[in-house]
């Protein structure tokens, strides 16, 4: 009769690496260190997850100023440029309704175009004054908030 021999082997764990690698930074003169050098960086991640309950009623407001070396530059890029692909021609292609230069109180480089889809209703605005390009674009603003929102910021350029 043969004889059985058992052999257990140990289950034996091996990480490679360190899971808490406590302070191990990256060697270098820094005066200026902070105290808590990791509490913005390192911090618990989650899923991000859908957006619910935005408000489509809530009224949003996006000004682009460019400002050009000098004010014949700028006055050719209102005529003849475009920037984030908004131009007078684009303006009027949609067919609504448009107020061009001195009517928009904004210059005599100036068009403003408000109109509504689906129920929310836009204002947009490019003018050129002095050296700066601007434009506006007003979601969930009426026609008359939009053109004095638009003056507000025609007044900041000096």
């Amino acid at each position: 009769m043969a004889g059985v021999l058992a052999m257990v082997f140990p289950i034996v764990t091996i990480i490679e690496g360190q899971f808490f690698s406590g302070s191990n930074l990256a060697p270098g003169h820094n005066p200026y260190l902070p105290l808590d050098i990791l509490g913005v960086a390192v911090r618990s991640a989650t899923v991000i997850e859908e957006a619910g309950r935005v408000p489509a009623h809530a009224a949003v407001d996006v000004p682009f100023v460019v400002q050009f070396k000098d004010e014949t530059t700028a006055a050719s890029g209102y005529t003849n440029g475009q920037i984030f692909g908004i131009d007078r021609a684009m303006l009027k292609a949609n067919g609504a309704p448009v107020t061009e230069g001195s009517k928009t109180g904004l210059g005599p480089n100036s068009i403003a175009l408000s109109t509504s889809i689906l129920a929310q209703s836009f204002y947009i605005a490019v003018w050129q004054n002095k050296t700066f390009m601007v434009i506006l674009g007003i979601i969930n603003f009426d026609s008359a908030t939009g053109q004095k929102v638009s003056d507000a910021e025609n007044k900041r350029i000096k």
